[in-house]
């Protein structure tokens, strides 16, 4: 009877650890994210990016820029002179970024975000995402896809409805090398570019969703996610997109990959996923946050950033999984 009543408690003892293993899990997974805000609450940032660990730049609402050289404990707003949303952000190094946004805005700092310059764009519409390899880049947005080959200095039409006879706001493009780019935007668009821009090859998507962020990890491996938990993959170079069913039915705002197995893709209700095998499966996480994640960007395996509504920004040192 005394061994009996001796292996009855153990028993219970492991059950009790076992289950408070299971409930403080998720509250261990949150801490790898600390969240910042970083202005007033009614303004929501779009974009984010990393030059390298300790410099990070946000864009948002109100011609808000904010940038941090401290790995996020401290925030500076720039004073833009600009009352209209910016869309998106992009930097070459520490000191070199550029970002546009509503009405064609188009600006550029030399000095880690403290001023920014504006420069000319040939288009008053809508700018909504950025990207470039080395000096050459693309500008995309309502119905247009700008081009630069001298880092944002000039810009140049390479692409507007007229010509193609399909007016859709485009919200993202990455370029994988100077010549190849992708471009997504609303009602599953997507459009494919392989002579640097000169022309546009649109593709299936198979979605009718807003398409609002694409990333490749290689030249093969893409992923593109947008509205309503769409999460598109391919796995040749784009000449087809698979969309990947049961993952979350949230909207979706941001993707990055860490490495060829490892990403991270973020959303509506403080919703994160994350995969650690080249996006076949993945896992949810809640950050237990109320907000809107819009963008994720990563620079490499442990640190992070996410861009969301409400002003605020979240920040792991941790690998974020």
């Amino acid at each position: 009877m005394k061994k009996y009543l001796m292996c009855t408690i153990a028993f219970f003892f492991l059950f009790m650890l076992y289950c408070n293993k299971e409930s403080t899990a998720p509250e261990d997974q949150n801490k790898l994210w600390e969240v910042f805000q970083i202005g007033p609450d009614y303004i929501p940032l779009f974009a984010a990016f990393m030059a390298d660990n300790n410099n990070m730049t946000v864009v948002g609402e109100l011609g808000s820029i904010y940038t941090t050289h401290d790995q996020g404990n401290n925030w500076t707003k720039a004073n833009t002179g600009i009352e209209d949303g910016l869309f998106d952000v992009f930097f070459w190094d520490k000191w070199n970024g550029i970002v546009v946004g509503y009405g064609g805005t188009i600006l550029k700092t030399i000095n880690g975000g403290t001023t920014w310059q504006t420069k000319y764009c040939p288009t008053e519409k809508e700018l909504s995402g950025i990207s470039f390899s080395d000096e050459v880049g693309f500008a995309v947005g309502a119905s247009v896809i700008l081009k630069s080959e001298d880092k944002g200095e000039t810009w140049s039409k390479v692409w507007y409805a007229e010509n193609y006879g399909d007016r859709v706001s485009l919200r993202a493009v990455t370029l994988l090398d100077k010549n190849i780019g992708f471009t997504v935007g609303d009602g599953g668009s997507i459009w494919r570019t392989d002579d640097g821009g000169l022309h546009w090859q649109k593709q299936t998507s198979n979605v009718n969703q807003r398409l609002t962020d694409i990333f490749f990890i290689n030249e093969n491996d893409g992923f593109i996610v947008g509205g309503w938990g769409t999460l598109l993959k391919t796995s040749d170079g784009g000449e087809t997109w698979l969309k990947l069913e049961d993952v979350t039915t949230v909207d979706l705002g941001g993707v990055c990959f860490v490495d060829d197995q490892h990403g991270i893709i973020v959303g509506r209700m403080g919703k994160t996923y994350y995969t650690s095998d080249k996006g076949d499966t993945w896992i949810e996480n809640d950050t237990s946050e109320d907000i809107m994640l819009l963008d994720v960007d990563f620079n490499d395996a442990s640190n992070g950033i996410i861009a969301a509504d409400k002003c605020a920004v979240m920040i792991t040192t941790e690998g974020g999984w």
